[in-house]
């Protein structure tokens, strides 16, 4: 910065301000600086800003997965909402794991983060004290919280179950089975399974099958071994709702491997309208849920709660 100012002839105040807050720089003098400092490759060192201020660029977004079919839509949707702002992600991958995600939010607390998102109500006591002693939006994505940290945006996996399941039904369907995760811990597979059995109360269907098997997130291979369970315990079942488009398709390939026609002999629905639902033959009838909003929506909040904590002066 010294270098900067001296090439400049401004004083180092004049550089950090340029730098950080150019409204408070003549035209003139700002356009100097910021010649010099590109000329130099200069690079402010947002740790000693975040120290002075209070406050970082950085905005944390953590999810359960890296290489799943929806989460990597909810960083892009973020993403593009922080786009024209100084703001930068920065991405934690939890692994379905609360412990892991307590670790990863107390070290990006560290860095002064101006908001966190998080996926999921679930979080260990610990995380939900630090993340209300550090006084900064936070955001739960997917699940509806009976305890709400900060703010919320949603998808009710409850409804789109049971959505699903009266469809199914609609469409002639009576003997539906429903697989999920062998994870009962997991929010959102058990209320998808909740809209699956509520599903099933309203329509008067007195008999349940389901499966749980398989890991976080559902896989392929999880898919075909459950439909395999299914159909050896109720070999009557005549469509079978997976919560995960990748289990659905795994259960896919597997009625090609024993010659069973999709959907004339067994009916199959997936949950989260995945590109490979939309691209397997036959095509699955899905839950769409929009990712790419999920991610928009949790951005949006975090500039409105930015603008409105500047206004406050906080």
């Amino acid at each position: 910065m010294a270098q900067v100012a001296k090439l400049a002839g401004v004083s180092k105040i004049t550089v950090s301000r340029a730098l950080a807050k150019s409204e408070l720089v003549l035209p003139a003098t700002l356009k100097k600086v910021l010649k010099v400092a590109e000329r130099l490759g200069y690079v402010p060192n947002e740790t000693a800003a975040s120290f002075h201020s209070g406050r970082s660029s950085i905005v944390a977004a953590l999810i359960p997965e890296i290489s799943g079919s929806v989460f990597p839509d909810v960083l892009r949707g973020l993403g593009d909402a922080l786009n024209e702002t100084r703001f930068q992600l920065l991405i934690g991958n939890t692994t379905f794991d609360e412990v892991r995600e307590e670790a990863i939010v107390e070290a990006v607390l560290r860095r002064r983060p101006e908001a966190i998102v998080l996926t999921g109500e679930t979080h260990t006591e610990r995380t939900r004290r630090l993340l209300k002693a550090a006084r900064i939006p936070v955001i739960e994505t997917w699940d509806i919280p009976t305890a709400p940290i900060d703010q919320v945006v949603a998808v009710s996996d409850f409804d789109a179950a049971r959505c699903m399941t009266n469809y199914l039904a609609a469409r002639g369907y009576k003997r539906i089975g429903f697989v999920s995760s062998s994870r009962t811990s997991q929010t959102r597979m058990n209320n998808r399974r909740a809209g699956y059995v509520m599903a099933l109360k309203d329509l008067g269907i007195a008999d349940e099958r389901i499966v749980a098997h398989g890991g976080l997130p559902l896989s392929m291979q999880d898919g075909a071994e459950a439909l395999t369970l299914m159909l050896k315990k109720w070999p009557e079942v005549d469509a079978v709702f997976f919560a995960s488009d990748s289990a659905a398709f795994g259960a896919l390939m597997e009625c090609h491997r024993r010659g069973m026609k999709v959907p004339k002999e067994l009916a199959i629905a997936g949950f989260g309208n995945f590109e490979v639902s939309r691209n397997s033959h036959p095509r699955l009838t899905t839950v769409g849920v929009n990712a790419y909003n999920v991610g928009l929506s949790a951005g949006q909040l975090i500039l409105e709660e930015r603008a409105a904590g500047v206004r406050r002066g906080t």
